[in-house]
């Protein structure tokens, strides 16, 4: 995997980087990886099962967050089980225990 080059829209000429982003930038690939960085910011890794599942219980409180951020957790948390990004607890009594599933 390369590191990908910071593009300052401000002052790089954009040109070259929209071919860059044309011939080869996986936009899903970024978007499961920010969604799994969300995550794992965001919530409280538990350590379950022989696996790292997170509790995302953080990321919805409305004492510790506005509820923009919390609408944006809950869209952020659908997604990435859509994507395949994370999964969600087998066991209905723990749904707030999510884990990564792969990149």
């Amino acid at each position: 995997m390369t590191t990908p080059t910071l593009i300052d829209p401000l002052t790089d000429d954009m040109t070259a980087h929209i071919e860059l982003a044309k011939g080869g930038v996986n936009v899903m690939q970024i978007l499961r990886q920010y969604l799994v960085a969300d995550v794992e910011c965001h919530s409280e890794a538990v350590p379950a099962e022989g696996s790292r599942w997170y509790d995302v219980r953080p990321m919805l409180d409305p004492r510790e967050h506005a509820p923009e951020f919390i609408d944006m957790a809950h869209q952020a948390l659908a997604v990435g089980i859509v994507l395949g990004a994370i999964t969600r607890h087998q066991d209905t009594a723990r749904p707030w225990l999510v884990r990564v599933i792969a990149l």
